[in-house]
């Protein structure tokens, strides 16, 4: 898919796993303060809805959704690990799902849940 399709941009903040003193010791899961990748191209659509991605056999609602280029990675919150989170346009968002698109490698889409809602 030609990168001019990508008009968008979003900010990536991965997720880790920390300990901290409020938690007694015990692991949680930190949300970084400031971007781990900025600037990434995307295609963003904020528009809400219902979905069943990918064959996963869950109706998934979402707030919005994006389109990135292939080569990008989003780990989603039906992953093993920790769901990222994106930030676009002022508003921060956890990824519940994310796919390829085409089936052809072209892109992906993914369907993101808005942070605060």
């Amino acid at each position: 898919m030609d990168e001019r399709y990508f008009k968008d941009t979003y900010d990536l903040y991965r997720p880790t796993v920390g300990f901290g003193d409020d938690t007694g010791g015990e692991q949680r899961v930190v949300i970084p303060s400031s971007a781990t990748t900025s600037g990434l191209p995307c295609l963003f659509f904020p528009a809400p809805g219902r979905l069943a991605p990918g064959g996963l056999g869950v109706e998934m609602h979402f707030d919005a959704q994006m389109r990135i280029p292939s080569g990008q990675t989003l780990d989603p919150a039906d992953s093993s690990g920790q769901p990222d989170y994106v930030k676009i346009g002022g508003s921060m968002y956890v990824v519940q799902a994310c796919w390829d698109a085409a089936g052809r490698s072209d892109h992906k889409r993914a369907l993101l849940r808005q942070q605060g809602t």
